[in-house]
């Protein structure tokens, strides 16, 4: 792995496969949720299950359209916490290769660019979609990428750093 140590190797390892459990589990949240929302629940059987991946009874919030955005599991701790595992991905593979040439990091760099414009555009869309409701989802999770009150227990910084989000 690019001669890197392997110390290093195996703390890449390790986030690896911890940020893939809560890239999995958010994905597995959100379709759950559609599923039982439209009535027809497949329960998932492929390798490898976590058990997080369904919310018993999760918090809601209803729309004018008459479906509800969901705000509870990573989905209430950050709005596209999916996207920050998508980018973790990213970074690691180029990180895998080392920094001796920039051509590995092209699919990082490019990938980091697309999921903020995405974001956005997602954001922008979720706003005339759901209106009020969406205010009040932006509202309840403050934290769009991550949940940065986690890394920052002063609470006193929680205000300072809740109004950077509207900066991707």
């Amino acid at each position: 792995m690019a001669g890197w140590p392997v110390w290093f190797t195996a703390l890449l390892t390790v986030a690896y496969l911890g940020v893939y459990y809560i890239w999995d589990t958010t994905n597995s949240q959100k379709n759950q949720f559609r599923q039982e929302e439209r009535g027809a629940v497949d329960e998932r059987t492929t390798f490898p299950y976590f058990k997080y991946g369904k919310i018993h009874s999760p918090k809601t919030i209803p729309t004018k359209r008459g479906n509800s955005i969901l705000c509870d599991g990573w989905y209430g701790k950050a709005r596209k916490i999916h996207y920050t595992c998508d980018l973790f991905f990213a970074v690691s593979w180029g990180l895998i290769t080392g920094f001796k040439s920039p051509f590995p990091w092209f699919y990082s760099v490019f990938f980091a660019g697309m999921i903020i414009h995405r974001a956005r555009r997602d954001i922008e869309k979720c706003r005339k979609t759901y209106g009020e409701a969406w205010t009040e989802y932006e509202k309840r999770v403050p934290y769009l990428f991550i949940p940065v009150s986690a890394l920052l227990p002063v609470s006193s910084w929680r205000h300072e750093v809740t109004t950077l989000q509207g900066v991707y």
